[in-house]
């Protein structure tokens, strides 16, 4: 794999495909880590009688 992405990264076309690919994961996880911690923080506060 590595030998492969060595390759990719000689044609400025398809680097930037993959930066783009990267970016486009990091904003999914960035997005699910928040949803996460809105949901974690709304349980963690006691509900008011």
């Amino acid at each position: 794999m590595l030998g492969r992405r060595r390759e990719l990264l000689k044609d400025p076309v398809d680097e930037l495909k993959l930066l783009r690919r990267e970016d486009q994961r990091e904003r999914v996880l960035l997005t699910n880590i928040k949803r996460t911690l809105r949901c974690s923080s709304r349980r963690a506060r006691p509900t008011r009688p």
